[in-house]
């Protein structure tokens, strides 16, 4: 259970009867995914299933896949459904699977494809007066946006889903307001707004009782521990943290388990009532378990936050050597990884252990470089608060500038309907308006695929129709702080194509420009859609694998360099052209720029030509 993480799974608002079979593999979704994954990989192999029941058990098998957060297999089902619904006379179905898409895209590096396919939804809901699907639509848009930090959008969207939800629930229609209340949470939440929260997550939280959704009921009690714990209503955190931690004990939730014991021993620590100290040394075990859990994972942030709650706690019983050897982990992970958020809290506290232990020289001389990283923390915390004040500065000039030329417009029709008296006139204005209206599209829609076609220019190496040096390089940073931001591996490798000069040199530099076609062909067969690839020079390439370890990319370079040596039947005729490369593949580090990364990454490369070429070396 990732830390206020939701997941929209067979909420099935959209209201289609589906038959009962369909109808029970959604629901078991909730409880075992896999299974279903196999029952309907089996049912599509019978030849006799109608176009109509394929689309269906796609639909399913992309919810199915979403539940278990593998984002391409949902894509790749869910458009599938689209495909075949398409050929149906569905059309509640049809835009019921272009949300099912919308939602898969919302798993992706880049989900804003999705709100294309979520907008059609909405467009033809509300023109067909189907608010189920309209309900649908709305959330798949506000998801997006919340995944994209486009907090005061979601908010929107996520409240016109409720409302509308609510309105239905009054007609009789199946309770869905309380599952949109679990995310209109998470946006309080996000925006700090903790007491904004608790209503919602509590509303949802009755209404996973009552459905017995056990996943999701761990999910809202843990967010009310949360809120309730920040806004110092500590009896009341306690209370939902363990009953969350027994759900998820109970389902095997082990990553759940973990995120709420830290949180528990986080909010019982600050308290200091006489139970609560018992309670923590109950605990202990279960913490010890939590930093094993966040260290199989590599989630080396709340590895760290965890560490240091155990620290605090052993200091303040007086556990000074346990507490040094904990305080030595500290460092070992802010060297390793290059930790700076919490480096002036942990080195506080070593400085208050050397204290405690009487060395006063050295507590003072910890206390001064912690003080240091605190002054340096606090400028770029100023820093980035100045930047959030000034975009949301930006965005209310805008939404003011936006009013006051909605005020405009409306006053200008107003004026005019009055001064219209003559109805030839009248008509001689409408028909220019059209006219102009037209004229305006058309342009519009000219200049939009000018500039679509200028971007791609600007963005593609024409030769091979990979990236270009600077897009590459602008995606790179942008996957960087994805990855930082949702604790994900992120996978770079800089290649360079082997005795490329001697081709060159040899044959010319039109059978050059054909190995880097092959190479680009290649390419884009082998490698996903959300993997980033480009050619950054002459014959030199940069890979970027998002949510990819090393040791699993290292394998498909290596597959992709097998396959490059297959020359295509123009370049076959020459017999002693080979296509090989040596690669230096690297993980980018949390903390670390993107130009040590990149260097990491030569010169691992330069270490694969040294050591014979064709390889990769990480």
């Amino acid at each position: 259970m990732a830390a206020l993480t939701f997941f929209i799974v067979s909420t099935n608002a959209s209201g289609i009867d589906w038959p009962e079979d369909k109808a029970t593999l959604l629901d078991e979704i909730n409880h075992h995914p896999t299974d279903v994954i196999s029952t309907i990989e089996s049912r599509l192999k019978i030849a006799s299933l109608s176009v109509h029941e394929q689309a269906q058990f796609h639909y399913i098998l992309s919810d199915a896949y979403y539940a278990l957060f593998l984002g391409d297999e949902a894509l790749a089902a869910a458009k599938k459904a689209l495909l075949l619904a398409r050929k149906t006379e569905d059309s509640e179905l049809v835009q019921v699977c272009n949300i099912k898409v919308a939602r898969a895209y919302d798993t992706m590096a880049d989900p804003t494809p999705g709100i294309d396919y979520a907008q059609q939804a909405l467009a033809w809901a509300i023109e067909n007066q189907y608010p189920s699907v309209q309900i649908d639509a709305l959330i798949a848009i506000g998801s997006i946006n919340l995944t994209t930090v486009n907090l005061v959008e979601a908010l929107d969207y996520f409240t016109q889903a409720y409302r509308l939800a609510q309105q239905q629930q009054e007609s009789g229609m199946d309770a869905v307001a309380p599952h949109i209340a679990s995310f209109i949470a998470l946006v309080y939440e996000a925006q700090e707004k903790s007491r904004s929260a608790i209503p919602y997550f509590e509303e949802s939280a009755r209404y996973y009782r009552q459905t017995d959704n056990q996943v999701e009921l761990s999910n809202s009690l843990y967010g009310l521990g949360l809120a309730y714990g920040k806004i110092h209503q500590l009896d009341k955190a306690v209370d939902y943290f363990n009953e969350s931690m027994a759900i998820s004990v109970e389902i095997g939730d082990k990553q759940g388990e973990a995120y709420t014991t830290q949180a528990l021993f986080d909010v019982l620590l600050s308290s200091n009532e006489e139970h609560s100290s018992e309670q923590l040394a109950q605990l202990m075990p279960m913490l010890d378990e939590a930093i094993d859990t966040f260290r199989q994972s590599n989630n080396v942030h709340l590895q760290v936050g965890t560490l240091l709650i155990k620290a605090k706690w052993l200091e303040r019983n007086a556990l000074l050597e346990q507490a040094f050897e904990v305080i030595e982990q500290l460092e070992t992970l802010m060297t390793e990884h290059d930790i700076i958020l919490q480096k002036a809290t942990i080195l506080s506290l070593k400085a208050k252990l050397l204290a405690d232990s009487g060395d006063y020289v050295a507590a003072y001389q910890t206390l001064q470089a912690a003080r240091q990283e605190e002054i340096k923390r606090r400028q770029e915390t100023d820093e980035e608060r100045f930047q959030q004040l000034r975009a949301g500065f930006e965005l209310d000039q805008k939404e003011y500038e936006n009013r006051l030329l909605a005020e405009t417009n409306a006053r200008q029709t107003a004026e005019l309907a009055i001064n219209k008296r003559d109805q030839t006139i009248v008509a001689l204005v409408i028909a220019v308006l059209v006219v102009l209206f037209f004229a305006i599209v058309f342009m519009y829609f000219s200049i939009k695929r000018q500039h679509q076609q200028l971007e791609k220019l600007a963005q593609t190496d024409e030769l091979t129709g990979l990236y270009n040096r600077r897009q590459t390089f602008l995606l790179l940073e942008r996957e960087k702080k994805l990855a930082v931001r949702q604790n994900q591996p992120l996978s770079v490798a800089i290649a360079d194509l082997d005795d490329f000069k001697y081709i060159n040199d040899t044959y010319g530099h039109q059978v050059g420009d054909e190995v880097l076609r092959h190479v680009g062909e290649r390419i884009k067969r082998d490698f996903r859609n959300t993997d980033i690839i480009g050619r950054i020079g002459g014959e030199e390439f940069l890979f970027v694998f998002p949510a990819a370890a090393c040791e699993e990319v290292a394998v498909a370079l290596r597959q992709f360099m097998d396959e490059c040596k297959a020359l295509p039947a123009t370049l076959a005729a020459y017999p002693d052209i080979r296509v090989a490369f040596s690669m230096g593949l690297v993980n980018a580090k949390d903390q670390e720029s993107v130009t040590h990364t990149l260097a990491r990454a030569d010169n691992l490369m330069y270490q694969a030509k040294a050591s014979g070429k064709d390889q990769v070396v990480h």
